[in-house]
């Protein structure tokens, strides 16, 4: 199923053997149309975020303190708006 537009929060350590970029290319190969806000407490993975942005993937990163919920908030609300 296909839908207009989709907002998703993810964070990028997940657990063992996978994290939140092999969740990111599953979403994306069913719905091109997602907004991604990626999370991690490591500064490092946006290095490794580059190529999904050259991938035409509308996505955004989050290095997670206590900002976060104020910053997932203002994100959400935006969203929501738009």
């Amino acid at each position: 199923m296909q839908v207009d537009s989709c907002l998703t929060f993810i964070d990028y350590y997940l657990g063992e053997a996978i994290n939140g970029l092999h969740i990111l290319k599953l979403l994306n190969e069913r719905n091109k149309n997602l907004q991604v806000v990626l999370m991690s407490r490591s500064s490092h993975i946006k290095e490794k975020m580059e190529y999904l942005n050259a991938e035409n993937i509308n996505l955004q990163f989050i290095v997670k303190d206590e900002y976060t919920p104020a910053m997932c908030k203002l994100i959400l609300e935006t969203y929501l708006e738009g």
